[in-house]
């Protein structure tokens, strides 16, 4: 009797175990869902979204003496860009567009990007402001180059660059980009963006105190640290993913699922008659 009675009591003690073992799961994940909806919002209302905070498109890296920099970099301030191996501006590439043997000095300028989508990268030479041009010989075969000690500005900078061809790019509603071309005149020719950033006016913008023209850059082959967080080939009038912005409205996505499921289900257990 007493055996009959302990096996009864074992049945009934198990399903509320099996609930509150549900009940821990649950909470689980409702406060996982919450952790990534709350952590997405704020990442996508930090400056530069969320993109991440280097910017990098495709091959094109943007950066400051030593390190990549997030940005905003400062009005007058100098860059190294980075373009590792990429098919865009490979000699093959070059030949193929109609420069003998690949042979062709690039040209760097920097264009705006309004609201930092690829839908208004540059289209046409208006885009980009012709004042802030620097040029190497040539790519290396494999596309790859640097330009060292290139100077961005808060555009328009009358003071400094003269009139202005009226490209506007400084802060979150009128980003930047840097153009590398074949051919700043004809945007059928090989060319590359990089990502968008912005530029912070300083007092010293377009003073003689601000830092003026880009020194003549040198066309060599990138180390792995310079071209590291590379993707593909960037392609020109499109902006290549970059960090995490593609997955950010997934996480969000998810961490909503989770949170509503959580709720709902923690609700049904309560609700269930105990007994």
């Amino acid at each position: 009797m007493k055996l009959d009675q302990l096996e009864t009591s074992t049945r009934a003690a198990r399903p509320r175990a099996s609930a509150k073992q549900r009940g821990r799961l649950l909470r689980g994940a409702q406060l996982l869902g919450l952790a990534l909806l709350v952590g997405g919002i704020i990442t996508a209302l930090l400056p530069g979204g969320a993109n991440g905070s280097v910017p990098t498109n495709g091959p094109v890296s943007l950066r400051t003496t030593g390190h990549t920099s997030p940005g905003p970099f400062s009005s007058g301030q100098n860059i190294d860009i980075v373009i590792a191996a990429n098919s865009t501006m490979s000699r093959s590439s070059l030949t193929a567009a109609g420069y003998p043997s690949g042979a062709v000095p690039i040209k760097v300028l920097e264009c705006a990007d309004p609201r930092a989508v690829p839908a208004n990268l540059p289209t046409k030479p208006t885009d980009c402001e012709p004042a802030t041009i620097d040029s190497i010989p040539g790519a290396n075969a494999d596309g790859s180059m640097t330009i060292t000690g290139f100077t961005v500005y808060a555009l328009p900078d009358s003071v400094v660059l003269g009139p202005s061809n009226g490209t506007t790019c400084d802060d979150a509603q009128h980003a930047c980009v840097i153009g590398i071309f074949a051919d700043q005149n004809d945007f059928t020719k090989p060319h590359l963006f990089s990502a968008p950033f912005y530029i912070a006016p300083s007092s010293a913008a377009g003073s003689s105190a601000t830092v003026t023209g880009g020194s003549t850059g040198t066309s060599t082959q990138p180390t792995a640290s310079a071209s590291q967080g590379a993707a593909t080939a960037g392609t020109g009038g499109r902006l290549a993913a970059t960090g995490s912005s593609d997955a950010m409205p997934w996480l969000i996505g998810f961490g909503v699922l989770l949170l509503i499921l959580g709720t709902a289900g923690r609700r049904m257990v309560a609700a269930r008659p105990k007994g």
